[in-house]
Order: structure tokens, then sequence, then C-alpha cells
């Protein structure tokens, strides 16, 4: 959900001041008050949803007037001198935009110190299958990152693996995810030792055979009923049509493939 929302994010960084936490946000709620809140806290990080350079590229994808709310939460950053970064969804209509230099230096000027960029995954019951990687956007994506890694542009967290582990994650209601776009869990906080608890869902999670290294752009739907098989049940109340429209999961496979065939050349 939306850290912002949550004012417990601020107990967490007072407990435990010898660990940074990034919050994933869409801006909308850091007003000048909040980021003051923030500014008591150097652990506790926020990185900004900007999909886009401009104003009708963001507007396009978080909706009319995203950009000036985004701004303006810059600004109060700023102004409160609060470290902050921004993370980037890529998908196949702004891969080229926000994986450009340009629009990286332009974030550096604003102040960000910061970035990561995602692949889209399309996630919930109403699928964008024009938004999803094509295998040469998927090559780029993955050949940037690693060119801003080694150049030092901006500070990217090097996430590249043979194999993926996974991002994990604990949603609102407890429940121990193992991605952020991947609403499916086997246990709950509440189930008993938290480190078995999360060591046993990363096994699950790797035990599942795929080609190249994410196993929900490699096959979802395959990797859905692997995992339904060993005990993870959906936390959504809707369908999600990457996890049951073959149409859709036959298009991310297929992309997939296509990019680990230009990787492999």
């Amino acid at each position: 959900g939306e850290p912002t929302l949550d004012n417990r994010v601020f107990t967490l960084a007072k407990n435990y001041p010898d660990m940074m936490f990034f919050m994933f946000t869409n801006s909308s709620l850091i007003t000048g008050e909040y980021a003051k809140k923030l500014s008591n806290f150097g652990n506790l990080v926020p990185l900004l949803s900007i999909d886009g350079s401009n104003e009708q590229i963001l507007d396009y994808f978080k909706g009319k007037n995203s950009y000036k709310i985004i701004m303006k939460a810059i600004e109060h950053l700023n102004k409160n001198n609060v470290s902050w970064g921004f993370i980037s969804m890529v998908t196949e209509k702004n891969a080229k935009d926000v994986l450009d230099s340009k629009f990286i230096k332009k974030m550096k000027r604003k102040g960000a110190f910061i970035a990561r960029f995602l692949e889209y995954v399309p996630a919930g019951p109403k699928a964008r299958k024009d938004l999803i990687l094509s295998g040469e956007t998927y090559y780029l994506l993955e050949k940037r990152k690693k060119e801003i890694i080694e150049s030092g542009e901006i500070y990217i967290q090097d996430t590249s693996q043979k194999k993926c582990t996974g991002l994990l994650s604990f949603d609102v209601l407890g429940n121990i995810k193992n991605c952020i776009f991947f609403h499916y869990s086997k246990y709950n906080v509440n189930d008993g030792d938290i480190d078995k608890l999360t060591k046993d869902t990363i096994k699950d999670w790797v035990s599942f055979n795929c080609d190249g290294e994410c196993p929900i752009y490699s096959n979802p739907i395959s990797f859905k009923n692997y995992l339904e098989e060993c005990g993870w049940k959906h936390t959504m109340a809707c369908k999600e049509e990457y996890l049951n429209n073959l149409e859709v999961a036959n298009q991310m496979k297929y992309n997939y493939r296509r990019f680990l065939g230009i990787k492999n050349r």
C-alpha cells in the first residue's frame, strides 16, 4: 500500500536507527508538514514514483496533475533537507524516456541521490498489454541498469541475478510476499518464527524451474500453479489477468524469451 498513509513507518524508523527504510510512494501526501516530520528521521527515505520526464508522460501514467503534485513534494522535501530518490516503472511506452541519461540528470539536479527501475508487470484485474515490455525493451532496461551502475550516473542497487530470489515484503495484513507485483502468500507474520517463514517462502520461490532470471515474466501461469501446489494463496479480492488469461501470459512468455535470445547473442 501507500506508506505515507501508515504512521507505523515512523515507529519503525525510530526503533531501528541502524537500518535504512525506503518508502515507495506516489508523493500525493508529502506536504510541508509531512516533510518536516520526515526530516527527524535520517533513515526513512522516500522513493518517489516518477514514470516520466515531463508533465505529459507523467500525467498519462499517474493521472491529471500528478506531475505538479510530485514536483511540489520534491519542493517540500528539499526545503526540509530530506534525502529522497525516485523509482520508475519501465513500460513499453516510457522506457526510452526514463532510461535516458537526460532524465537521470534532471532528477539529480532536482535533488535525487538514488534511483530504481522496475519492469512493468500487468498486475491487477485490467492488464495493459500495450505496456508489457517487448524483448528489445527488456534488453534495453537490463543494459541501461548495468551502464548506470558502472558509470555512476546515479546510485542504483545491482539487482541482477542468475535466478531471481524475489523481493521479500510484508503487506499491511502481515502476509509474507516475495514480490511486490505477485499477490500470493503462503505465510503470515503471525504464523510462527518469521526467520523460518521467510526462508521457506524464498525456498519455494527459487525451486520453480524457469528460463532466465524472472519466473513471473518467464511463465506466469505455470509459476502461479506451482506455488499454489506448494500452499500459496492469492491475497487479492479480484482475479489477475496475467495469472489467468493465456493471451496476456503468452505475450509475456514470448517477449521474455525474445529478450533472452538477444541477451545470449
